[in-house]
């Protein structure tokens, strides 16, 4: 029987299943080598054990050849990851050459904390020094996430700051299109920087990031979503400046998610992006799950408070709007103004809920074709109100119909 030919063999790799491409690897020296550059291509290691780890660890050592092929890497840290692994996926990283997508997450936090822990705290356990471990990578970045690293550099108010063999990686960092830095308080520019753009923010159309990260003294032109991160513990001053950052950036900006750790009002948050950006076509205003690793004590007691909604009707181009109250067994009554009378929503009861939705649709946002409020009162639930042909039509989900870092992640 003749060989099969490569061309048909790459068509097969590139469209089967995990569970084929396994099979795969035995038939034959060219179709393993097929499969494995779809295998190896996007590697997921974010809730693998020590052992799993060092299995990837031996597999890489042994086939060097594979080192080219990885294009996407996601890894979580172990808690009690130990240095001589850390040099090993530094080493690794380093002959990861044509690397287009990397994620380096916390050992234990599952949701960022809007980057207090960076300023208020310096337990090991809510901020990681791993930052060595990128320091020698040759590759340029489209897309960076990372949880709980420190990257900040030349802060003197740091009590560890980076070395500054740091501003390296970043420097060759001008692809980078999709930027997670939700834990840094500050973006790593150095002094140097403060007037122009640096190389990795030139090109980044989605960035998550913190209230007091996102100052950059320079408009980052490309950007068109900016996913938020606003804690409790920034003050009112910062809260204000970040927006006056975001009027800045109005005329690329079209989503904007705001995540609101502890106690925040939505209203005020919604007045403050409808001042700033009156334009803006996507908005979601949610808070991260309850009792998330890592939170601080403090936010835990706060919960979102809701009042009038007397300036919601600036946003007189928004297409989509998404408002999730989590956290809370009884979530406060809401008052929505309507025209010259006001009208109480209390949001525990379904049918309250429906009226508050179809009364945002019809009076205040006419432009508004898509309407999710997520409840969570014992058990989380999304109603989701659309308009077509100017007829509104709802339905309920169970669980949360949007989610944050689902929808980053799809950029």
């Amino acid at each position: 029987m003749p060989p099969c030919p490569p061309e048909l063999i790459h068509i097969i790799a590139t469209s089967a299943a995990p569970s084929t491409l396994f099979a795969l690897c035995l038939v034959s020296h060219s179709a393993r080598s097929e499969a494995e550059r779809v295998l190896y291509a996007s590697i997921d290691l974010t809730e693998c054990s020590r052992r799993v780890l060092r299995a990837w660890f031996r597999t890489m050592k042994r086939r060097k050849h594979l080192y080219p092929v990885v294009r996407k890497l996601s890894i979580r840290l172990l808690r009690d990851l130990e240095t001589d692994d850390g040099v090993t996926i530094a080493c690794i990283l380093k002959l990861c050459i044509n690397l287009k997508d990397l994620s380096i997450l916390h050992p234990t936090r599952h949701f960022p904390t809007a980057g207090t822990n960076s300023r208020v705290a310096t337990n090991q356990e809510e901020v990681c020094y791993w930052y060595w471990l990128i320091l020698e990578a040759p590759f340029r970045l489209e897309r960076f996430r990372c949880t709980g690293l420190r990257f900040q550099i030349a802060d003197t108010t740091d009590p560890a700051p980076p070395p500054q063999s740091i501003r390296g990686f970043w420097a060759v960092q001008s692809s980078l299109r999709v930027l997670s830095l939700p834990d840094e308080y500050k973006f790593p520019i150095s002094a140097t920087d403060l007037t122009e753009c640096p190389a990795y923010l030139a090109g980044v159309e989605v960035l998550e990031t913190t209230v007091t990260g996102f100052l950059p003294p320079f408009i980052l032109r490309p950007i068109r979503v900016l996913q938020l991160h606003v804690s409790c513990f920034h003050s009112s001053d910062e809260n204000h400046n970040v927006f006056t950052c975001i009027a800045l950036h109005k005329a690329t900006l079209e989503r904007l998610n705001i995540i609101a750790h502890g106690e925040h009002s939505l209203t005020h948050l919604t007045f403050l992006t409808a001042e700033a950006h009156p334009k803006l076509r996507h908005l979601a205003i949610t808070q991260p799950p309850l009792l998330t690793p890592g939170q601080h004590e403090a936010e835990r007691k706060h919960d979102l408070v809701t009042s009038g909604w007397n300036g919601l009707g600036r946003l007189a181009r928004l297409e989509t709007l998404v408002l999730q109250l989590r956290r809370r067994a009884h979530p406060p009554a809401l008052s929505i103004a309507l025209l010259d009378s006001d009208a109480t929503f209390n949001l525990t009861q379904s049918s309250s809920v429906r009226r508050f939705g179809r009364a945002l649709l019809q009076h205040c946002l006419p432009s508004l074709q898509r309407l999710e409020i997520g409840v969570d009162v014992g058990m989380p639930v999304s109603y989701v109100f659309t308009r077509e042909a100017g007829e509104i039509y709802e339905r309920t989900v169970d669980g949360w119909e949007w989610d944050a870092e689902r929808e980053f992640l799809s950029y």
